[in-house]
Parts: C-alpha cells; sequence; structure tokens
C-alpha cells in the first residue's frame, strides 16, 4: 500500500490497514508500504536494506507476536510533508496477555517516489523505558 497524500487523515486510515496486516500475518503487503531501498532500524537489529529484507523482518515479528498472544497497536503523534519528503511521529503499544504492554516510539520519513505516490524510506524505532525507571 502506498499513499495518494502524507496527511494525518490519511495516515490514521493507513495505521489501522498497517494494524491489519500485522494481525493478518501479512509480511508482504507490510513490505510492500515500503520504497524498493527502505532502510529499518530496530533494536536489537543491524540496519535492514530493501523490501526483500524488511519482509523477512516483519515475518520475524508477526511469528513472535503470534507466539506471546500480543496485539499491536499504532498511535499516531505528529504527521508532517513537503513537497517530496515527510515524517511520522508516533508510538506503538502492544498488548501482552496478563496485562503488560511494550511501547515503543517509531519515527518513519516517507518519500513521493517517482509514481507520485508516499512510500516508507526510513522506519525507525525505539523501546521506551519501563515504567518507574
Amino acid at each position: 500500500m502506498s499513499l495518494a497524500s502524507l496527511d494525518e487523515q490519511t495516515f490514521e486510515q493507513f495505521a489501522r490497514h498497517f494494524e491489519a496486516l500485522f494481525n493478518d500475518g501479512d509480511a508482504s503487503g507490510m513490505a510492500a508500504c515500503y520504497a524498493a531501498d527502505a532502510r529499518l532500524l530496530a533494536e536489537g537489529s543491524d540496519l535492514i536494506r530493501g523490501r526483500a529484507a524488511i519482509e523477512v523482518f516483519w515475518q520475524h515479528a508477526i511469528a513472535r507476536a503470534r507466539a506471546a498472544g500480543a496485539v499491536r497497536t499504532i498511535g499516531v503523534d505528529d504527521v508532517i510533508s513537503g513537497d517530496s519528503l515527510g515524517y511520522v511521529l508516533g508510538a506503538v503499544t502492544v498488548g501482552i496477555p496478563g496485562g503488560r504492554r511494550v511501547v515503543t516510539k517509531y519515527v518513519t520519513v516517507w518519500q513521493l517516489d517517482d509514481d507520485g505516490r508516499w512510500r516508507i524510506a526510513v522506519d525507525s524505532s525505539s523501546p521506551n523505558p519501563p515504567a518507574g525507571s
């Protein structure tokens, strides 16, 4: 999925779609949201380059979430766009059975591709420190 525009309303719709892809186990659909040469930075991982490697990353993330019975929700704080670049800031909350929640901050940098559609160019996340630390 790519976006025709990068604004708050469109991104909120995208976030719900991306959640559904994750919950449905569709790592390929998730990877399709990225530019061909996208980069993904995640805790505990080397820099991940390109759609194929990003798809593998999401396959593993989906498998871990399913094994834990986790539910993932994307929150959106800011959506900023210019002529050909934009970014989104927010947090992803992962609810784990038993009441545990893990919150991870993220920033995605979006680029306007040659076809006039917005795709993720850089995806970076960092877990929040545990509560009380």
